[in-house]
Parts: structure tokens; C-alpha cells; sequence
């Protein structure tokens, strides 16, 4: 098997562990439990990078292993108070947060790379807030989906239902993130031959930056 479609297969695994000290994990495959006993290797890695891509199974505990002070950034869940139709002079919000603190190991003094897309949607979003909020990693791949916060449902007749989000959750410096996303780093297209040749170009190019990081480190 070449390269290229070696780092494919290691992309669809729950983490892998490179010759060179680079560690990969997915947090859509990665239990918590998992996380936790591969944190020794995580700290000895002189790399990470974590797959954002898909939606994740992970608690969002393991952040605090990538904060060095306690988290501070207060209200980014905002949930409406409407008394008003048509959602017209909203009253207020409600302001709701994470609160983390950190723990050890501490994850976040070595290159820290995120891979992102189209797929990475609500808690996906929740997560990489973070690691853009907090200036933990470097992202690469795509936009992200844009769309973020707690499903209000509403039962119609004929057994329909409609869904909507009923929080407004911005990004951890105040901004929009509903219908914008974040915008990765390192933008990472598919490309035709890449997919025609089974590479994962966004973990490629992971691979690639982390590689130059920890090879002028040394």
C-alpha cells in the first residue's frame, strides 16, 4: 500500500500514531474513555491532529486538557426571551457557557492542527469555538457548516414536524457564526484526482504542516 493511500485508511481509524512522533485522533470515532487512556501518548507526541470532520462522540471535558487557564469567555449559548411574535424586539438572552478549567496533561504547548468541513455542524462547532477562540490549533479543510444550537421542535398536522434552532450561539469573540462557520487556517479542497486516487488531501496537508512545525523545533 503507497502512501497516500495508507494515510487514507489511518483517516478512517479512531487515532493513529505516526513514526514521526505525530499523533492523530477523530473525535467522531474516539470514545471519551478512549481519549483518556491515550493521554500519555498524546503528551509525548510532538504533534496532534484531530478530526473534526464528522459529528463528535467525544465529551467536551477533553478540551480541558487543551486550555492552559480557565476558560473565560461567558456567553456564547444565548437562549432568546421572545414575548413578542414574529420573533420582533427580543427582550434579552439568557447567557450560557462551557465554564472549563484546565487539566493535565496539558495538550496545547506543541502544534495542534483541526481538521474541519461542511460536516462539522452544532456541537462539531461547539468544539472548534474553542480551538479558534482560544488560538489552540490551527485549522485546515474547509468552512464549516454554520449552524449551531439546541433543535426547537413543532408538531404539525399529518404527522409533520418542523425544526428550528432556538439558541443563538456566536463565536467565542462575539461574532456570527450562524450562516458563516469558521473559516479554516489552511483552506484544503478535494480534488478530483486526489479522490479518483484515495487520498485524504485535508489530513495530507495536516500531516504536511505538522511535519515542517516539529522539523524546525529539532
Amino acid at each position: 500500500m503507497n502512501e497516500a493511500a495508507a494515510s487514507e485508511v489511518r483517516a478512517r481509524r479512531s487515532y493513529a500514531n505516526y513514526d514521526d512522533g505525530i499523533v492523530y485522533v477523530n473525535f467522531s470515532l474516539l470514545s471519551t474513555a478512549d481519549f483518556t487512556s491515550k493521554l500519555s501518548l498524546l503528551e509525548s507526541a510532538k504533534a496532534i491532529i484531530i478530526d473534526n470532520r464528522s459529528y463528535p462522540i467525544i465529551d467536551k471535558s477533553v478540551l480541558s486538557h487543551f486550555l492552559e487557564k480557565n476558560d473565560t469567555t461567558r456567553s456564547w449559548l444565548r437562549i432568546p426571551y421572545f414575548i413578542y411574535p414574529d420573533q420582533e424586539n427580543i427582550a434579552g438572552y439568557e447567557d450560557n457557557n462551557w465554564s472549563l478549567k484546565p487539566k493535565l496533561p496539558y495538550l496545547g504547548s506543541k502544534p495542534v492542527y483541526i481538521l474541519i468541513g461542511g460536516r462539522t455542524i452544532s456541537y462539531g462547532e461547539s468544539l472548534l469555538g474553542y480551538f479558534e477562540g482560544y488560538q489552540i490549533a490551527t485549522s485546515v479543510g474547509e468552512p464549516s457548516a454554520g449552524t449551531n444550537g439546541n433543535v426547537n421542535p413543532f408538531d404539525l398536522l399529518g404527522g409533520l414536524q418542523v425544526r428550528w434552532t432556538g439558541m443563538k450561539v456566536v463565536k467565542h469573540d462575539g461574532s456570527q457564526l450562524q450562516g458563516v462557520g469558521f473559516e479554516p487556517d489552511v483552506l484544503v479542497k478535494k480534488t478530483k484526482k486526489g479522490i479518483i486516487e484515495g487520498r485524504d488531501e485535508v489530513l495530507g496537508k495536516a500531516l504536511e504542516l505538522a511535519r515542517e512545525a516539529i522539523g524546525e523545533d529539532q
